[in-house]
């Protein structure tokens, strides 16, 4: 008990020092709250003011998006070009008249949009096709001089405005865009801003009351909303801002609130009485005051019992972690060297944890290579069930070996191998299998030869220091259904070869061949039949296939890697040549599971259904790089659009389309879609003012550096360059 009463003592004496120098602190802040709060309230108002701005300017630069949209158009383009009024208009232009009319209808601020063509004096808008002059007419009781000034004020020079035009009935606030060729005005593109719409803007802001906000255009009010009777000193105001762009005027008893808009010639405002702001702070400071004195008198009598009850959890936090003795400073020096304990116990828990992830990478890597997993689905399957994921497209197998087929005893453990991989700056798993030590690389590209030889090397001098070994590179591959081709692979390269001190490293490639490796020629020639759909050529091979390749030539352990290249080869052709259903049902049946003898009758079987498919009268199916071309037509300027996402649509694997499309059109699928977007682009720097990065954004580039960089390439020149020699 003596213990407790001092520890409770303890945590009254803190708290009660903590809250009244706090409530001491407050009643000075309070003697400063009148001018903070009126600092606050012209702040508050301010940002009112810039949110109706951005909310305007939201609405009008619908408006500016739009014009630029009109520009790109052909028939715009068309009309543009015309050097006077033919006698029928082109049904370009009445198209384009009805593209305007359904502009209105989707856009509520816009009362009126119509194109006027200086070069014909043709004027084209959502009431239609006119001349200017009869246009002029509709629009009321018309004036002779009230036209010509109409007319002046259109093609004065000022590229991009708003501006006030005097209309035979009413004057209209309009949105007027230029659009020049050859250093002349070719178009103006007029949009009618109706106010009512664009007031209500300044509702959804929930001004106060007393209170009123207005749009100003080179200094003239041109719509407003609130208590008008604080806008009749708006010019003033206005001048008195212009002069000081960091003051809020006072006039009268308002205050005022400027801000300038993101677009040429607009500024808003808002008036508020200051009567009404001054309420809010004398109530607000009344209530600081009478807090301050309230927590004062509170504060001393909730400490004692605050305390008493904080002191309750530091007792049992004490007890649970076996603290003894009362001196504060050794209970607060317990508790560090507590955390301190469990932060190393947590390291070394996160240690384990690794060790775990790296043993269950080694498993899942021994059950690919295994060879039970036929498809991306199972291999994937398996990746989430081991917890292992893949960051990168490409995947390649290293073996280590030594001497003898088994990992030595004195070599280092898996997680070593991966500690190394991991500091040269790979991403991979390591694993022990079949007596090796097998590395699979996961990466962004396919490293070089040299790069994967360097990385073999540095390996094989950690695994097997001083000590005869070897390595074996096998190839990349973008499909975790290849891993297990690419260790094979490895495997050939790494018995070309007897281990030594120097640690030799080979490397796979299709020439790679020994007196039992059988014949790769006849793979080669049966791929380059399916590839070119000569599927009866095929199937006069299907025979030495098998006898001179895949069974008596085939070194052991390499029969099921080589019957997966087969089967992945006719799948790719099925899924081409056959209606998606069936195809998946040939597809299941000939990667299923099962003896040799069975694999290969199924194998025979789908070449068969292939010859059927080819042979005349079957029903005609679209060649896959035809589906493929049409594809890109229609998304090309898609910035995801490649051979990957291609390949998923018609799905099939991203080295038959490319192969296919290649073989059929001469050019790489990637080549294919820079020659659309860049003859798109030149259309784009010859027809209109969009500048570089917007042209290309919108023919599908990713940054404009890329576009500059692609441009350049096919073309030998910059759009910079190309847009300055195609005018004067």
């Amino acid at each position: 008990m003596p213990h407790r009463k001092k520890h409770t003592m303890r945590w009254l004496r803190s708290i009660l020092a903590v809250v009244l120098s706090c409530l001491l602190l407050c009643s000075l802040l309070c003697l400063y709250v009148l001018h903070v709060l009126e600092r606050t309230v012209v702040e508050t108002n301010t940002a009112l003011t810039a949110y109706v701005q951005k909310s305007v300017d939201t609405r009008l630069e619908e408006l500016h998006r739009y014009s630029t949209t009109i520009e790109i158009t052909h028939a715009n383009t068309l009309l543009k070009n015309l050097r006077e009024l033919p006698g029928t208009l082109p049904a370009q232009a009445y198209q384009l008249s009805v593209t305007l009319r359904d502009f209105l209808v989707t856009n509520k601020l816009a009362r009126g949009v119509y194109l006027y063509y200086p070069r014909t004096g043709l004027v084209v808008g959502n009431m239609g096709c006119f001349e200017a002059a009869s246009y002029y007419a509709l629009q009321g009781v018309p004036q002779r001089e009230g036209y010509y000034a109409w007319l002046a004020e259109l093609t004065k020079s000022h590229d991009t405005r708003f501006m006030l035009l005097q209309m035979p009935k009413d004057e209209r606030l309009c949105y007027v865009r230029e659009m020049r060729m050859t250093g002349e005005i070719a178009a103006v593109v007029v949009i009618e801003i109706d106010r009512e719409e664009l007031l209500r803007a300044f509702d959804a802001a929930g001004l106060p009351g007393d209170s009123a906000t207005g749009v100003l255009l080179d200094g003239q009010l041109v719509a407003a909303t609130g208590n008008m009777a604080l806008l009749e000193d708006t010019p003033g105001l206005y001048a008195a801002w212009c002069a000081d762009p960091q003051a809020s005027p006072e006039s009268g008893g308002s205050f005022a609130f400027f801000n300038a808009s993101a677009l040429p010639g607009l500024d808003y405002v808002s008036v508020y009485s200051a009567r009404g702001l001054l309420r809010t702070v004398r109530f607000t400071l009344a209530v600081c005051v009478a807090g301050a004195v309230c927590c004062l008198a509170a504060g001393v009598a909730a400490s004692v019992f605050i305390s008493r009850r904080n002191a309750k959890p530091m007792e049992k936090l004490l007890a649970a972690l076996g603290a003894q003795g009362s001196g504060a400073q050794d209970e607060y020096q317990f508790i560090t060297n507590k955390i301190e304990q469990m932060m190393t116990e947590k390291y070394k828990s996160e240690e384990l944890m690794q060790e775990h992830q790296t043993l269950l990478n080694g498993l899942f890597l021994s059950t690919v290579l295994r060879g039970g997993l036929h498809s991306e689905n199972a291999i994937f399957a398996a990746a989430k069930r081991y917890e292992v994921s893949f960051e990168h497209p490409t995947y390649q197998v290293l073996v280590l070996a030594g001497t003898e087929r088994s990992v030595p005893d004195a070599g280092p453990e898996p997680g070593l191998l991966h500690g190394t991989l991991a500091a040269l700056g790979h991403e991979g798993l390591v694993s022990a299998y079949g007596g090796r030590y097998v590395v699979l690389l996961n990466a962004e590209e396919c490293l070089p030869d040299s790069q994967a030889e360097a990385l073999a090397r540095a390996l094989l001098d950690q695994a097997f220091p001083a000590r005869p070994a070897h390595a074996g590179v096998g190839p990349c591959y973008d499909s975790m259904t290849d891993i297990l081709t690419s260790y094979n692979c490895a495997l050939l390269a790494l018995r070309c070869e007897a281990p030594s001190a120097r640690h030799p490293v080979n490397r796979y490639t299709p020439r790679l061949t020994r007196a039992d490796c059988g014949d790769p020629g006849v793979m080669q020639a049966f791929s380059h039949r399916i590839y070119e759909k000569q599927f009866a050529q095929a199937q006069q091979l299907m025979e030495r296939l098998y006898t001179e390749y895949l069974y008596a030539g085939a070194p052991a352990g390499t029969e099921a890697m080589r019957q997966s290249a087969v089967d992945n080869l006719l799948a790719d052709a099925l899924r081409a040549a056959l209606p998606e259903a069936r195809a998946a049902q040939e597809v299941r049946a000939l990667t299923a599971a099962g003896p040799p003898h069975a694999q290969r009758r199924q194998a025979q079987h789908a070449l068969a259904v292939l010859v059927q498919a080819a042979a005349p009268g079957a029903e005609d199916k679209e060649p896959v790089a035809v589906r493929a071309k049409r594809i890109i037509d229609e998304n090309f300027a898609d910035p995801m659009m490649g051979l990957y996402l291609v390949s998923e649509q018609l799905n099939v694997s991203n080295s038959y389309l490319s192969t296919t499309f290649k073989a059929t059109y001469g050019v790489s699928i990637i080549q294919y879609i820079n020659r659309l977007r860049v003859d798109q682009a030149k259309s784009l720097i010859l027809n209109t003012d969009m500048n570089i990065k917007d042209i290309a954004q919108t023919v599908g580039f990713s940054s404009d550096i890329n576009f500059i960089r692609v441009f350049k390439k096919l073309e030998n020149r910059t759009p910079t360059t190309l847009r300055r020699e195609s005018r004067p």
